[in-house]
């Protein structure tokens, strides 16, 4: 299994994707990564993060004024 040289579906960049990790991708059953290694510490470290989540431009808690209370 030679070295695949990927492409990130986030941010474009290319990226290796090398023999030792297709092996153990293989053995543990995982897909190949769709995501270069900056982008998936990115996702890892914001699926980490206690704060509340906004989501394009919208709050995840819903809005409750004074009358339907």
């Amino acid at each position: 299994m030679p070295d695949a040289i990927m492409t990130c579906v986030i941010c474009e960049s290319t990226f290796v994707f090398g023999e030792a990790e297709q092996k153990r991708c293989a053995r543990l059953g995982f897909e190949d990564p769709k995501r270069c290694p900056e982008c998936r510490h990115k996702k890892r470290k914001q699926a980490r993060d206690p704060s509340p989540k906004v989501r394009k431009g919208k709050s995840l808690f819903d809005a409750i004024d004074g009358e339907s209370g």
